[in-house]
């Protein structure tokens, strides 16, 4: 598996920010099973020392816990006022829609990952 630092500026179907290497493992398994490109990131600041490579209307996934200081639904608003508007919330947390921002699209599942 290829880990985001790997790719160059080519395009990717998903941006992935799971904290859990396992988990992000397990999707971006499933995921490429699909032949489709995933860019993973383990943390928020490696995804912005890399964010030049993703193009604003690259479909971003977030997971909700990020074990940092801040939360999914953080970076979700710091990635909208860059211009990023393809945003989904990952999380095994129970959450609604109408909860979060209007820009944030939750997923119903965290493993509906695979079929963005």
């Amino acid at each position: 598996v290829k880990s985001a630092d790997d790719m160059s500026t080519q395009s990717t179907d998903l941006v992935l920010i799971e904290d859990n290497e396992e988990f992000s493992e397990i999707l971006s398994y499933l995921y490429k099973l699909k032949n489709k490109s995933v860019a993973v990131y383990h943390s928020p600041y490696i995804l912005f020392e890399n964010l030049h490579k993703h193009s604003p209307a690259s479909k971003i996934c977030l997971d909700y816990n990020l074990n940092c200081p801040i939360n999914g639904v953080d970076l979700a608003k710091s990635l909208y006022v860059r211009g990023y508007k393809n945003l989904y919330l990952a999380t095994g947390f129970e959450m609604a829609q109408d909860t979060l921002p209007t820009y944030i699209i939750l997923l119903k599942e965290k493993m509906d990952v695979i079929n963005l």
